[in-house]
Parts: C-alpha cells; structure tokens; sequence
C-alpha cells in the first residue's frame, strides 16, 4: 500500500485552512480586525506559485506571531521530506516533524500528524517505490466517471451503475443532490 504525495498534502493544506480559520473567527468575536481576511490562499499555495500581491500579503502576516503562522511553518517545512531519496532518511525525518507538530498545540495540525504516524510505513512506501507512483491517473479517471454519471443523471430520476444506483433528490433549494445507494 502507498499513500502519495498529493492525499498527505491535501489533508495538511485542510488542516492548515482550519486553523486560519478558527483564528480568523476567534479575533473577529473579540473584536479585533481580523488580520487573516483573504489569506486564505497566500497560505495554501506554494511560495512559487504566489502572485506578487499575495507574496506581499504573505510576507507581512508572517511577521506576526499567530497560530496560523506556526502552522503555515509547519506545513513548508514538511516540503523537505519529499527532497530525500532513501526511506530510511525520510522516516527520520518524518519522525522529527511529528513531533514538532505533535508539540505545536495546533489541534487540527496535530490530528493530521497522527495520520502521518499511524500511516507512517505506506508514507515511506512512496520513497521504496523511486517516487514513481503518483495517483492522478486514478483521481483523474474517478473525476470522469463522476462527470459522466451526473451527465446520465441530469435526464433520467436514477441511473444504476451496475452495483450502485445513483437517485436525484431535489434539496430545499431546488437544488439536485445526487445520492449513491449500493443495489443488492
């Protein structure tokens, strides 16, 4: 079993938005101005892939001493994990950041740690690998099949897919909700 790159980062970016935003929240309820307003991506994008605004915008809430900055630390330091090439270097490491995450008092960085540690051999298992398994294929593929059935749900009240039936509700709204139900 391999856990790639792109799952563990994901629920990292999750962890790190959730803690921005329980800040955000807790300062805008004191009354405070909220500092984070609009950072949400200042965060959560790649240092390279900020535009000059969102670099500026970065650079200055960094000069702050907030949990979301200690969690955004958290989260570029763990990028020199996927630099090493030997497993056993990259457990080491990987061991370290747990514990630095695990000592941080960010609760929701801290169950994403747990994660890492609980699934600390499937991690590794990308780095036995050569670094060569990457699951965009089999995401981009689900992504397909998810188009396609929504497109066979827009003109029929339920398409079966052949061990699961997909049934359109209409929500409050007049939204539709697409429900799966496994068919026995």
């Amino acid at each position: 079993h391999i856990i790639d790159r792109f799952h563990l980062v994901a629920n990292l970016n999750k962890a790190l938005d959730r803690v921005r935003a329980g800040e955000a929240r807790k300062a805008a309820r004191k009354g405070y101005q909220v500092a984070l307003k609009h950072t949400r991506w200042c965060f959560l994008k790649r240092p390279e892939n900020l535009n000059d605004k969102q670099r500026a915008r970065l650079r200055d809430i960094l000069k702050f001493d907030m949990r979301s900055v200690r969690a955004y630390l958290l989260k570029e330091s763990l990028q020199a994990l996927w630099e090493y090439t030997s497993p056993a270097w990259a457990g080491k490491f990987l061991d370290r950041w747990i514990t630095r995450v695990r000592r941080s008092r960010l609760r929701p960085m801290r169950v994403v740690a747990e994660q890492f540690a609980r699934y600390r051999t499937e991690v590794l298992n990308w780095f036995r690998i050569g670094k060569e398994y990457s699951s965009g294929i089999v995401e981009a593929y689900n992504n397909r099949c998810l188009l396609y059935t929504s497109d066979a749900a827009d003109d029929l009240p339920c398409v079966d897919l052949g061990g699961s039936r997909i049934i359109k509700k209409k929500n409050y709204d007049n939204s539709t909700l697409l429900v799966t139900y496994p068919t026995t």
